[in-house]
C-alpha cells in the first residue's frame, strides 16, 4: 500500500501547490515514505497462520486485486513503480546524485523525470534466436495467408519444397531497415557475453504486418540492406 500512499502524498502536493502558490514542504525535507521490506507476496498459509483464514483470504484478495490495478492503470498518480527510487537531490558535476524530482514540482515533477522501466524476464520477453524467429513467421504466415498472396509478397523460396519463404537474409533486411538491432527494446534485445540477439513476439508480428501489409516492402527492404552493405564496402 505504500506505493499508493506515495502516490497520494505527491498528488495531494500538486494540488497544494496549484491551489495556493506555495510549495505544499520545503525541498530540503524529502516528505517521503520509505519503499522498503519484502516487496514478494506472502503465502496464504502465512497469512492464514498470522490473520486467521477469514482475515488472511481477505488480505490475499487485496494483494491481488491492487497489483493487478496497479499493472493495468500503469500510472504513476496511482502507484509509485517499486524501481523508482524517489530523492530531492541535485546531482553533482561527476553525476553521484541524479534529481528525480523537487519537492515543489509534485507528481508532474516525477513524470518528467523518472524513466519507467520493468525488470523483464527475457526468456518470456524475448524468446526468439534468429533461426527461431524465422521459423515462427514462416509457420504463421502459412496459417494466416494463402500460398498466392504469399507469392506475391515473399522474395525467396524453400531449396527443396520451392515454396515462398522469408530466409535468413529477408529477416536481417527487415530488422536492419527497421533498426532493431540499434538498442535493446520491445522488439529486440542482445545478450553480450556471448553475444547473442533475441526477438520477442512483438518483433514476429510487426515483421508479418510490414512485410504482408505493404506491397514490395520485403522486396524493397532487401534493396536497402543490399545498397546499404555496398556502401560499407567502399
Amino acid at each position: 500500500m505504500s506505493r499508493v500512499f506515495q502516490s497520494g502524498v505527491l498528488n495531494y502536493s500538486t494540488q497544494f501547490n496549484t491551489f495556493t502558490e506555495q510549495p505544499f514542504i520545503s525541498s530540503s525535507h524529502s516528505g517521503m515514505l520509505s519503499l522498503v521490506g519484502n516487496l514478494s507476496h506472502p503465502s496464504i498459509a502465512a497469512l492464514h497462520s498470522n490473520y486467521g483464514n477469514d482475515i488472511g483470504d481477505e488480505i490475499s484478495s487485496l494483494i491481488t486485486d491492487l497489483t493487478e490495478e496497479a499493472e493495468n492503470i500503469n500510472d504513476i498518480q496511482f502507484a509509485i513503480p517499486l524501481n523508482v527510487r524517489l530523492v530531492f537531490a541535485r546531482s553533482d558535476d561527476e553525476g553521484n546524485m541524479v534529481t528525480l524530482a523537487r519537492a515543489e514540482e509534485g507528481i508532474e515533477g516525477l513524470k518528467k523525470a523518472i524513466i519507467l522501466e520493468k525488470p523483464v524476464d527475457r526468456e518470456k520477453t524475448h524468446p526468439f534466436k534468429e533461426s527461431g524467429a524465422i521459423s515462427e513467421i514462416n509457420k504463421r504466415l502459412y496459417e494466416q495467408y494463402s500460398e498466392d498472396l504469399l507469392e506475391s509478397r515473399l522474395v525467396a523460396r524453400n531449396k527443396s519444397a520451392k515454396k515462398p519463404e522469408i530466409n535468413s537474409y529477408c529477416f536481417r533486411s527487415v530488422v536492419n531497415k527497421l533498426k532493431w538491432k540499434n538498442s535493446n527494446n520491445r522488439y529486440h534485445v542482445v545478450n553480450k557475453d556471448p553475444v547473442v540477439h533475441y526477438y520477442s513476439d512483438f518483433a514476429i508480428q510487426e515483421f508479418i504486418e510490414k512485410v504482408m501489409g505493404i506491397e514490395k516492402y520485403l522486396e524493397n527492404a532487401r534493396k536497402w540492406n543490399s545498397s546499404k552493405a555496398k556502401k560499407k564496402k567502399r
